[in-house]
């Protein structure tokens, strides 16, 4: 292997988590269940990583609250899926 892939910066968080197509969104949960979300939204963003081959996976920002949240519903849909396939109940 040449170079290793890996990502820079943030993946969008699902619609569950925060809203999207905002800047610096607010959390849709809170308390225990927002610590759950976030942890099930990091098991995604590794997950979406190591199914497309990534080398060098990151947590994608999941748990960072200033970033922008953007994604589509099918999107949205097939991440629901990945979770479900994973035994990660949401």
């Amino acid at each position: 292997m040449l170079f290793q892939t890996t990502i820079a910066g943030s993946l969008p968080k699902p619609e569950w988590l925060a809203e999207t197509e905002k800047l610096w969104a607010p959390w849709k949960l809170k308390g225990e269940e927002l610590v759950h979300a976030k942890r099930d939204a990091t098991l995604l963003a590794v997950k979406v990583q190591e199914d497309a081959g990534i080398d060098l996976v990151t947590e994608g920002e999941q748990a960072r609250s200033k970033s922008t949240h953007k994604s589509s519903g099918s999107e949205q849909r097939g991440n629901r899926a990945r979770m479900q396939a994973m035994n990660v109940s949401l």
